[in-house]
């Protein structure tokens, strides 16, 4: 009985990170929302007023629309991996677009759309169109790399008696509706979360109402002025609250791609693309649409960049934002590793649902929590200022939103064979600790240190929960750069984002080639046989 506390004890220590990480950053946060839900029912109830209702439905259906463009951007990319030959380098290069820093993103298209002659007035159906296009074109490896993998897993027996009874693709795309609605939802979720492409049109959807909310304490149909003087708890609560009609139909779509994904045929996945067999016309498309969604922007933005001095100057000016970028970045990046490897030397699956649960309620939303949490004076008779005034607020608010990503790297470490090479180092005498160190991470460093850089990439380019916390200390790159979009400082703001796209750009090769080590090195036969 000794021996067995001895144990638990042991192993709740060298899990402590891990758990210090989720619930600070993600069950803490996701409580406080329920808990302000709970305690607040008459707002609650005002935030199914008509007008709230409006703005939710406006909100769907532009969530809608870009996923609708998301998805039949991705199905020739789909296609493309299931088909495995010329597909290869594709696979690495399709999320690229979704690293794509947001507020770049926007800016690029705007340019486009500039180049090309149109001038969508502000506000109106056109810039609308523009906004869910650049969504759309923004959020497509989503689908296209969930729905490829998913098709790869499709039991290839039953696409094979589908050849013979000449109903391979009625079959298929029977087969494919879970995927496909998972994929959907997940990418109307991210879609109807983010209010980078709104905001500067003055679009008014469920993100730009929770920010008036938090910035006056009331919505936007109701505020005349900014009530600055408002206390804080009270702000708090009202964007939490008018945030909490979308994030319940967050939850129902999350829940509906959960189930559609399970809903995935399983059998002797990977022969799919053998049956199947897209031509290369679906390479060939994938490239295109790559292209246009990948390059296009880019190409645009630097075309109206008068020179290369406008960078330098950028440089120059911002030298401070750009190091304070990078630093919260590479916090958020370390301890997120840091919560993976605790992941890794004890299973840790609850873990990784609170953290999903965190990451589908919104940066937004977990910002604003983390204010109503931790800026104090004190917390249980500690000082607790330095929190607010320093790094610990930010990274917070990025783990809270990506640290699900090394948890779920950390989840591949459990796999069966996996867990057979545990049991056999647990036989040798080899605890938790050292058969994590001298067998788990051996294999699987590259995927933890893949997935900790991407935690850094997207916590650099993270919009809603940065905009919300406002200053940070150190400054970063985005605020600097929304402040330039209201003030059109065209010049300074297409520098800076070229700037915050090359230092992306420099970061997802790292990433990339960190992957690729990853999957060679779970592929490795000692994995495959155990």
């Amino acid at each position: 009985m000794t021996q067995r506390i001895h144990s638990c004890v042991y192993g709740l220590m060298l899990s402590a990170p891990t758990w210090a990480a989720v619930l600070v950053c993600c069950a803490l946060p996701a409580g406080w929302m329920l808990a302000n839900a709970a305690m607040h029912p008459r707002q609650l109830l005002a935030a199914v007023s008509t007008y709230r209702l409006e703005l939710l439905g406006r909100t769907l259906l532009y969530g809608t629309g870009a996923a609708l463009a998301a998805v039949m951007l991705a199905v020739p990319a789909a296609l493309a991996i299931v088909r495995h030959r010329g597909a290869g380098v594709l696979v690495w290069f399709v999320p690229l677009t979704l690293i794509y820093p947001p507020i770049a993103y926007t800016y690029g298209w705007s340019h486009v759309f500039m180049l090309a002659g149109l001038h969508p007035s502000p506000g109106g159906a056109w810039d609308v169109l523009r906004c869910v296009w650049t969504l759309g074109a923004w959020l497509w490896p989503l689908p296209a790399m969930g729905l490829g993998f998913a098709l790869q897993r499709l039991d290839a027996e039953t696409l094979q008696q589908a050849v013979l009874d000449g109903a391979l693709w009625r079959i298929t795309g029977r087969l494919a509706a879970g995927p496909l609605a998972a994929c959907f939802a997940a990418t109307m979720v991210l879609a109807s979360q983010e209010y980078t492409v709104y905001e500067p049109s003055g679009i008014s959807v469920v993100a730009t109402e929770v920010r008036t909310a938090f910035d006056t304490g009331v919505s936007a149909a109701a505020a005349t002025d900014r009530r600055l003087g408002m206390p804080q708890a009270d702000r708090c609560a009202a964007a939490a609250t008018a945030g909490m009609p979308l994030a319940i139909v967050t939850a129902v779509l999350a829940v509906a791609a959960l189930r559609g994904m399970r809903g995935t045929c399983g059998g002797s996945g990977g022969d799919a693309g053998r049956v199947m067999q897209p031509g290369m016309w679906a390479t060939a498309l994938s490239w295109i649409v790559l292209s246009v969604t990948l390059v296009l922007p880019t190409a645009a933005m630097i075309a109206c960049l008068n020179g290369a001095g406008e960078v330098i100057t950028f440089l120059r000016g911002a030298a401070g934002h750009v190091a304070g970028s990078l630093l919260h970045a590479a916090a958020a990046g370390a301890c997120a590793a840091v919560a993976g490897l605790g992941a890794m030397i004890r299973k840790s699956g609850a873990a990784l649902l609170i953290s999903l649960a965190a990451f589908m309620a919104g940066g937004q939303m977990l910002a604003i929590a983390d204010i109503h949490l931790y800026n104090r004076r004190a917390i249980l008779g500690m000082p607790a200022g330095w929190i607010y005034a320093g790094l610990p607020m930010a990274v917070m608010a990025y783990l809270g939103r990506f640290l699900w990503l090394t948890l779920l790297a950390a989840q591949a470490s459990w796999s069966r064979e996996m867990t057979e090479l545990r049991e056999m180092a647990a036989i040798d005498g080899a605890g938790p600790l050292r058969t994590a160190t001298l067998v788990v991470l051996p294999l699987f460093w590259p995927l933890l240190c893949g997935t900790a850089m991407l935690v850094a990439i997207l916590s650099l380019t993270e919009v809603p929960a940065t905009a919300i916390l406002v200053p940070l200390n150190p400054p970063v790159m985005t605020n600097l750069l929304l402040t330039w979009v209201h003030q059109l400082k065209d010049g300074p703001m297409l520098a800076g984002s070229l700037v915050l796209l090359t230092i992306t750009a420099l970061a997802a090769g790292a990433a990339v080639l960190l992957m690729r080590v990853a999957v060679r090195q779970m592929a490795a036969p000692a994995i495959r046989a155990g």
